[in-house]
């Protein structure tokens, strides 16, 4: 019995699971994290006012630490983005942000007052306006 709780434990430490499995190439398994030593954290969160405009900080820095974009389509991205982010209501992009920050859709409703069919919808508003806005 102590045989076998040793290789349990040895087994976990190492980011396998006791029973399933977890893909080692998936950014947030424990297993790739336990791996490589990297940890998954969300966006600092600073009590972000619904009112706040331009992009908000945190927001900004996650999307321009981007090595695998090519300059010229970051720089566009730099610039079309707040102007499109700036075209929604206040409530829209307070959402957006909470999405783009990394919140469960389901915490959102919750937080804004809204059905977590709404914020799939939203979702897809957005995708569809962002598009849209990239074609004209």
């Amino acid at each position: 019995m102590t045989t076998l709780a040793l290789r349990c434990t040895q087994a976990v430490k190492a980011g396998r699971r006791l029973a399933g499995s977890e893909s080692a190439k998936d950014v947030l398994s424990s297993a790739a994290r336990a791996r490589r030593g990297f940890a998954v954290v969300p966006l600092p969160d600073h009590g972000r006012r619904l009112d706040r405009d331009p992009l908000p900080e945190e927001l900004a820095e996650a999307l321009a630490d981007n090595t695998r974009t090519a300059v010229p389509e970051q720089a566009a991205f730099r610039v079309d983005f707040p102007r499109w982010r700036a075209s929604l209501s206040r409530r829209d992009r307070a959402v957006l942000d909470a999405l783009a920050s990394g919140e469960r859709p389901t915490d959102v409703a919750r937080r804004f007052r809204i059905s977590n069919g709404r914020v799939c919808q939203l979702r897809t508003e957005f995708e569809r306006g962002w598009r849209e806005f990239q074609s004209d």
